[in-house]
């Protein structure tokens, strides 16, 4: 499941601020995504998870084109409901 909202926020990420190759499930239509969860991120360096997940919070944000909601509450909702998410 992580893997999933990962690959999804790994692709907004990429396809918003880099020229190249972007891997996508086939079939996946990325103009319907309008709202995505930031993850969040481990590492062995002390505070470079958060740094990462706050640095792609404000990536996205600026993009000016998703709703960013905080993770705890997507997975709650993912919990809930997981039939209604598009998880790519």
């Amino acid at each position: 499941m992580r893997s999933h909202c990962l690959l999804i926020i790994t692709f907004v990420t990429l396809s918003g601020c880099a020229v190249g190759t972007t891997y996508l499930k086939p079939g996946t239509n990325s103009s319907e995504i309008r709202t995505v969860a930031v993850m969040p991120f481990t590492s062995n360096k002390a505070g470079l998870g958060v740094e990462v997940e706050n640095r792609l919070t404000v990536a996205l944000l600026q993009l000016n084109r998703f709703e960013i909601v905080e993770s705890t509450v997507f997975m709650e909702e993912i919990l809930r409901s997981p039939g209604e998410y598009l998880l790519c």
